[in-house]
């Protein structure tokens, strides 16, 4: 396992306007940076899992712009969808079998840290389904994820900058989120 990035998003960090819904501070910042992370690293014909949860509002936006992407985008949620290449997983819980390595990069935007369960358990679930030379690209909110224990896992300390990204330094500001700030962990396997 190797960690390419693990650090806190910076308010100067690049966004995408037309993921902000009025409410979400760190959606445009979050999914331009995972959309720049799949272009580079993942290539025609691949598959990826997104494990983030929320078939509704900008998560739309977003799960379309995965699905026009030239990979397959298989989407999962704890609750049933009618939308296209979706299915239900519980990222508490072990993947399928069929899901197990099957997957060229398997991304999780900012739910880690919204469970109650250990965030190690999760992320170790969510790699389990990275086939090897693979990737893991996770987005978090601070406080909020389990930040030592996710520390401890990697084997080294979150990367701070400048000005890290918060409802109150967002381009998008919202300061009902003034305390949050926001992190990235991308790892290949």
């Amino acid at each position: 396992m190797k960690v390419l990035e693990f650090e806190y998003f910076d308010s100067s960090d690049e966004s995408v306007d037309s993921y902000f819904d009025g409410n979400c501070w760190s959606r445009p910042y979050e999914y331009k940076k995972v959309e720049d992370f799949l272009k580079e690293h993942i290539v025609k014909e691949s598959k990826v899992h997104n494990t983030s949860w929320g078939f509704v509002g900008t998560h739309v936006m977003f799960k379309e712009t995965l699905d026009n992407m030239p990979f397959e985008t298989l989407h999962t949620d704890i609750k049933p969808s009618n939308l296209e290449n979706t299915d239900v997983y519980d990222i508490t819980k072990k993947p399928k079998e069929e899901w197990v390595e099957a997957f060229d990069a398997v991304i999780n935007i900012s739910t880690v840290e919204e469970v109650r369960f250990d965030h190690v358990t999760i992320i170790k679930n969510l790699l389990s389904m990275v086939k090897p030379g693979g990737y893991l690209a996770i987005t978090f909110d601070l406080p909020g994820l389990q930040l030592k224990n996710v520390e401890d896992m990697v084997g080294q300390k979150i990367k701070d900058c400048e000005s890290r990204l918060s409802g109150a330094s967002s381009k998008y500001k919202n300061t009902r989120y003034d305390h949050l700030n926001c992190g990235c962990l991308f790892i290949q396997k």
